[in-house]
């Protein structure tokens, strides 16, 4: 067991530092080369280097990301967990070390910023797909909203990561001028999706929903062509005050279009819409690993009385409760009786 956690744990952390490395080429390949500014403290961190140099002071974009993210990981150390916190350092020095390394070689491939802002989202979103998909992160705006989540619940984590999304892009307006702005958000919407796609990818369910006269007839086209399993929910329409069948099946995403054919050929007239499900937990899909606790073992301990005595005058009252308690139950019956 030790030995399959340990190479779970070292192929986690070689694909953190091959996602860093993958946001690194686009980080300083296509955005910043462009003035095209990323989401999160990586857009954050080169904004404000090009604010310093324009008072000469020449801070490099991966050296203020980490300090951003140190000062960060500080205070959000006891708030996610020893391993996590292990994972999140691992992805915050592994990015910076690549940013820094990749802006060495001085890569230019293309002036053309549509080319640059879709190129980088791409690579963007799958290197960060990669670094979450296995349990790391790179900090920035999602540590920053586990800190202030800590603090109060007013907020959630989307609301908090938009805002900080939102500052980036106002501040990227000042440091880069209004052009860069909409090619920032091509950028931030593609790594966001791929991003998704990358962590999801085939778990990546959808929930269809048929209202159909020949459920029977789908249930064992799906069971027997899919292999999956439905729900039976009874329904009323409220046009026609019937009572319908509708049946609930939750499929990877990439068999939807077996489904609607499956649907199709059975009940042409069957009414079907579907959902998207961000996550499922449970047989057939993912199932979490559950820890269980070790139990500390308790050592058998044999009371010892220290006064014989005492024990012998408890005893003795215990009695005498016994024989009170035998003399009410008497008085009792012969009052029923009388």
């Amino acid at each position: 067991m030790k030995n399959t956690n340990l190479k779970q744990d070292i192929i986690s952390g070689v694909m953190i530092v091959f996602g860093t490395v993958i946001m690194g080429c686009a980080f300083n390949i296509f955005l910043t080369p462009n003035n095209i500014s990323p989401s999160g403290f990586s857009g954050l961190s080169a904004i404000i280097a090009t604010f310093l140099s324009k008072i000469n002071i020449h801070i490099p974009a991966s050296i203020l990301y980490l300090l951003l993210n140190v000062v960060l990981f500080i205070f959000a150390f006891k708030l996610v967990g020893k391993k996590f916190a292990i994972y999140a350092m691992i992805g915050i020095l592994s990015f910076s070390g690549a940013m820094e390394l990749i802006d060495l070689f001085n890569f230019q491939v293309t002036d053309d910023l549509l080319v640059c802002a879709l190129y980088g989202g791409i690579i963007f979103g799958i290197g960060t797909g990669l670094v979450v998909r296995y349990n790391g992160s790179t900090g920035g705006s999602d540590m920053l909203a586990t800190i202030i989540r800590s603090k109060t619940t007013k907020f959630s984590t989307g609301q908090i990561i938009f805002v900080c999304n939102l500052i980036v892009l106002i501040l990227s307006v000042f440091a880069y001028g209004a052009n860069s702005l909409l090619y920032s958000i091509i950028t931030i919407f593609l790594a966001s999706e791929i991003t998704d796609l990358v962590i999801d990818g085939a778990r990546g369910v959808k929930a269809f929903y048929i209202i159909t006269n020949k459920k029977d007839e789908i249930t064992k086209r799906i069971f027997t062509d899919i292999k999956r399993g439905a729900t039976e929910i009874k329904i009323n329409g409220m046009y026609s005050h019937e009572d319908k069948i509708m049946i609930l099946c939750l499929i990877n995403k990439y068999r939807s279009s077996q489904l609607k054919r499956i649907v199709q050929d059975v009940d042409p007239e069957a009414f079907v819409f579907s959902t998207s499900v961000n996550e499922v937990i449970g047989k057939g899909f993912y199932v979490p690993e559950k820890k269980v606790k070790k139990q500390k073992k308790v050592k058998p301990t044999s009371v010892i009385p220290e006064n014989v005595e005492n024990l012998q005058v408890i005893d003795k009252n215990i009695e005498v409760i016994d024989t009170n308690t035998d003399v009410l139950e008497q008085n009792t019956s012969e009052t029923k009786n009388n």
